[in-house]
């Protein structure tokens, strides 16, 4: 069924309207025809004759015979000494079986004589077989009867206006609801002995009406709640699995009633559990019935609360306050029934209440005609008018072409007049014909827009959109397109990117003159067309305004009558406000065909331009990134100079093009090296616009400061004045002073420094904030500076937290336990060789995985100290690493 039903719709909206036409009508003859049957056997049963006796079949001995239940005295069976006890042999000269009353046949033996004619019934009294002849009356008419008439006129009423509505907006979808809601009917308020009357009840064909009846006139109920939840507002309600689940209720309650039926047929009506079973079911399907009628109400009622007070309000208003008056009578049914039951004669008076029953179907048809409601009305007048005039323009042509004939005839010999004229009258009718065509053309373009041939059009559209790459360019010639072309007033078109909502183009017309053509109109409010915008995603079609819900579209409403979602691979790219077309008319026929056509082109196109913008975005993005990254690899060196008595190695791998990892070696004076480490918090280009930031107050601080406390405080001082909240940069400072053995060094909230000697690792991690956080007083308060004797051999590793905090595809740490083991590893190694061997751990470790971080080392080495004679022989150098971009 999951299958069935979305390719049953598919079929259906590959058909075109002249197509779907014809199937509707096809569809509406059905249920005609069961009325027309149904009524059929209502009045035969007016006529049939009664012998005023009960008669039912019981179980003896595995086989049904046929006991007279109770006799009505005075009646024609008690005249003729009939009793109850009595079991009937045989009525009329036909034996009454078992297998006669096992297909309840007896009621037909009783009923096919006419009355006032003698009838023989054959009975068994005491083992006595008597012979008993007696004369039928006719039937008393129960005052309930002519109720009949009355569901019968209702369900009329309903399919004529449910056809009409289908047949004047075939791809409607609230019109294809309320279709099937009014074919349903016809069987869902029909008498169930409909198809035993007419075939009789042992026949192949009246088991498989029954089944039709009874399944159709179930889905009533779920057609019936599902247009409610359609009209006048689509509340969205029974598109999910849960929703067309509950639809499938009233359907499947009605299979288990079938289902026992067919048990107390097999078995008998002697099986009490069967008969039991089967009474609680038809009760728990009348009482679901129910529920969805009323349920239906409410939902109608919930969707005229949505509704703006406009004239589409008010016709909802009469629809409404007819399903209630309907619902009232239905409820008041049993009552009504109860009166003939119980003896009590009420006459024409059981009429008047239930006639009310009318008031759903013709509150449905006077607000069709008077509000015209689902566009009914003007659709009807349009065609008639149409017709007429095709009709009007044939004549003329056929009787020009018959004058031409006669002309030709009456000057030509007698004897050749006939063939002449015949071939005269074929000729012109030939010749004429593409006058007659273009006449008819003209015609439609002038007067029916709606039947206007758009594929020229649409023929056009295609091929400016396919020569546009901006979406601008094709918002505009939507725009332009719709308004020119089925007449507007008013376009604009909106586009919908990431979920943003963006006015691209309008095109307007005022007083008969171009207004905005493809301008860009002052922005709409943003809650109504994401309002709108969710109304589309759910209706995937064109939208009326005045239908959908919500003070949102009030400001809509004044300029625009329509919305149309413009959908690309499902996906809603765009949307279009479009005003009526001129004469304050709907949009019908071939307009609504020739407004999908464009739809969907322009939606196609959107896509394409925004897809090439975007790949245009990402080229210039690219091409700025590139001009970033050479940027920043001309602000700092790679290579590392000669300095005093140490030996500098560096690495670096960032996570993205540009990094924000930050390294520099300065060689202060002929005896000092500066060293500094700093990671700007994040990655990307963000971080290394700070990053270069940060290069040059480090080159200002490193000329004026002398002190690694005094750095951090001077560079901290500039980061928290300029510096977005949020942001931060953490930083490790050493001095060096080769010709003295100490290093001076200080930490603003980096990485601790890994030192190796003689003795082993050691980790120094002094205190401090990291830089941009705080204040300088306050920066400089948590601070700590330390002083540290170094000897010829010792290596000091500096790193970022890219390095103990990269991940691997298990989202894995690879911690400072794996660095330091790395470094045990390489305890030979110079500082290039520890460094690649650090890079080359933190890679296998990843195993593929994407960098989360920038990786940064820097390894320095004592090599010996530096005496005042070898100073003078070094030229100052200094140099400055980062992430590579």
């Amino acid at each position: 069924m999951r299958t069935l039903l979305p390719l049953i719709r598919q079929r259906l909206d590959s058909l075109n309207e002249t197509q779907l036409r014809v199937l509707y009508s096809i569809v509406a003859l059905l249920p005609l025809a069961w009325l027309v049957l149904a009524t059929t056997v209502f009045v035969n049963g007016l006529d049939e004759s009664t012998d005023r006796m009960s008669l039912d079949r019981e179980m003896r001995g595995n086989r049904y015979v046929l006991i007279v239940r109770s006799v009505e005295e005075g009646g024609p069976g008690h005249e003729a000494g009939i009793r109850a006890g009595d079991r009937v042999l045989a009525i009329n000269g036909t034996a009454v079986t078992h297998e006669l009353l096992a297909r309840k046949q007896s009621r037909r033996l009783r009923t096919e004589a006419p009355a006032g004619r003698p009838v023989v019934y054959v009975i068994e009294r005491n083992g006595r077989v008597l012979p008993v002849e007696l004369t039928l009356v006719e039937r008393e008419l129960s005052d309930g009867i002519f109720l009949v008439p009355l569901f019968y006129l209702f369900t009329l009423l309903w399919l004529a206006i449910g056809t009409l509505v289908a047949l004047a907006q075939p791809r409607g979808r609230i019109q294809r609801a309320f279709f099937l809601t009014a074919a349903s009917c016809a069987f869902a308020f029909s008498l169930p002995g409909v198809a035993s009357g007419a075939f009789g009840g042992d026949s192949v064909i009246t088991a498989v009406l029954v089944v039709l009846q009874t399944m159709t006139g179930a889905f009533f109920f779920s057609f019936w709640i599902y247009f409610c939840s359609l009209f006048p507002v689509d509340q969205n309600l029974f598109r999910s699995g849960y929703g067309k689940t509950v639809l499938a209720i009233p359907p499947s309650m009605m299979v288990i009633v079938l289902v026992f039926v067919a048990i107390v047929e097999a078995t008998g009506e002697e099986n009490v559990m069967a008969v039991v079973l089967f009474a609680i079911s038809v009760g728990l399907m009348l009482l679901i019935d129910l529920l969805y009628f009323v349920g239906g109400i409410v939902l109608l009622y919930r969707g005229y609360s949505r509704l703006a007070p406009t004239a589409e309000r008010r016709s909802i208003r009469v629809i409404l306050a007819g399903a209630v008056i309907t619902l009232i009578a239905l409820l008041s049914l049993p009552l009504m029934l109860f009166f003939p039951a119980a003896g009590i004669k009420v006459g024409a008076a059981l009429l008047i209440p239930m006639a009310l029953i009318l008031a759903l179907p013709v509150s449905f048809g006077f607000a069709i005609f008077k509000y015209q409601v689902m566009d009914f009305r003007l659709v009807v007048k349009t065609t008639v008018v149409y017709v007429v005039t095709m009709m009007l323009v044939g004549g003329i042509y056929l009787g020009i072409a018959y004058g031409i004939s006669q002309l030709f005839g009456a000057l030509i010999a007698r004897r050749f007049q006939d063939s002449i004229e015949i071939a005269v009258f074929v000729g012109c009718l030939l010749l004429f014909d593409p006058i007659k065509r273009q006449l008819q053309t003209a015609i439609e373009n002038r007067f029916f827009p709606q039947r206007r041939d758009y594929s020229s059009h649409l023929a056009s559209f295609a091929s400016l959109v396919e020569r546009s790459v901006n979406t601008r360019a094709i918002a505009a010639l939507i725009a332009s397109t719709l308004r020119q072309t089925l007449d507007l007033e008013r376009v604009a078109v909106t586009s919908v990117a990431s979920d943003a909502l963006e006015t691209m183009a309008t095109s307007c017309r005022e007083d008969g003159e171009e207004c905005g053509e493809g301008s860009t109109p002052e922005p709409f409010d943003g809650e109504a067309l994401t309002e709108l915008a969710r109304v589309l995603r759910r209706s995937h079609g064109i939208v009326s305004l005045e239908v959908v819900g919500g003070d949102h579209l009030a400001e809509l409403r004044t300029r625009f009558a329509y919305g149309v979602g413009l959908f690309a691979q499902g996906r809603l790219v765009g949307l279009a406000l479009i005003s009526r077309p001129a004469g304050d008319g709907s949009l019908q026929g071939r307009q609504v065909q020739f407004l999908n056509g464009v739809a969907t082109q322009g939606a196609a196109a959107l896509e394409v331009a925004r897809l090439y913008e975007e790949e245009l975005a990402r080229q210039r993005y690219d091409e700025q990134l590139a001009a970033a990254r050479h940027i920043q690899q001309s602000l700092l060196a790679t290579d590392v100079p000669r300095l005093p008595g140490l030996t500098a190695s560096v690495a670096a791998q960032p996570a993205q093009a540009v990094g924000g990892d930050y390294f520099r070696v300065i060689r202060l004076d002929d005896a000092r090296v500066l060293v500094i480490v700093a990671d700007v918090s994040g990655k990307g280009l963000p971080a290394a616009l700070y990053m270069a930031q940060l290069h040059g107050m480090v080159c200002i601080a490193g000329a004026t400061c002398t002190t690694p406390a005094e750095i951090l405080t001077t560079i901290n001082g500039h980061l928290f004045e300029e510096m977005a909240r949020g942001t931060f940069v953490t930083a490790t400072v050493m001095i060096f002073d080769t010709g003295r053995g100490i290093v001076h060094y200080a930490r603003a909230g980096h990485t601790p420094i890994l030192v190796r000697n003689a003795a082993g690792l050691r980790t120094l991690a002094p205190r401090g904030l990291a830089l941009g956080v705080v204040a300088s007083t306050t920066f400089l308060g948590h601070l700590e500076e330390r002083s540290l004797r170094f000897a010829p051999g010792d290596t000091f590793i500096l790193y970022s937290d890219g390095v103990s905090e990269a991940m691997n595809e298990q989202r894995e740490l690879y911690d400072d336990e794996r660095l330091i083991a790395t470094i045990d590893a390489a305890a030979d190694a110079g500082p290039d060789d520890l460094c690649a061997a650090i890079v080359e751990s933190v890679d296998r470790f990843r195993d593929g995985a994407e960098p989360n971080d920038d990786v940064s080392i820097v390894v320095i080495r004592a090599e010996a100290v530096t005496t005042d004679d070898r100073a003078d022989e070094l030229e100052p150098a200094s140099i400055a690493v980062a992430a590579e971009a």
